[in-house]
């Protein structure tokens, strides 16, 4: 996002807290929900999100091809998802967190075999293997190894 656009987002949220982060990635995505769900993997989401956030433009500096105005868009964010509260959002974090982690764990291994693979002659799922291997006995090491 382009830095005068930013700090319309900053002001808010010294003003608001983190709520307003919440609300403005909610509309963020819901302006961009059907092009989304046409993506094929988390590149093109990220590819696509990072285009529109570039073209957000602060009112008073114009952008060419600009996607919104920060000023429409935190209004928007207010109006349409203005309900959420931070226990809300704490509520959803403490849900979800073991599976976001999970997850971005997962993300990355997948990505190191992919790249590793390439070097060496173990296949993707003995590079996992490995990892799971290593990862046990670390566990294992840091847990029982109190002498």
């Amino acid at each position: 996002m382009p830095f005068d656009s930013a700090v319309y987002l900053i002001d808010c949220f010294f003003y608001d807290g983190a709520k307003v982060l919440f609300m403005f990635a909610l509309n963020v995505l819901a302006h961009n929900k059907q092009q989304l769900l046409e993506c094929t993997d988390e590149g093109d989401s990220i590819s696509l999100l990072a285009k529109y956030l570039e073209g957000i433009e602060n009112p008073n500096r114009s952008i060419e091809n600009a996607t919104g105005n920060i000023k429409d868009l935190l209004r928007e964010s207010y109006v349409n998802f203005g309900t959420v509260t931070d226990d809300d959002i704490n509520k959803l974090r403490l849900k979800y967190r073991l599976k976001v982690v999970q997850n971005m764990e997962e993300t990355l291994l997948n990505s190191i075999a992919r790249n590793v693979s390439k070097q060496c002659l173990f296949t993707n799922e003995q590079i996992k293997d490995l990892f799971y291997i290593f990862k046990v006995n670390i566990f294992l090491y840091e847990n029982f190894n109190y002498s």
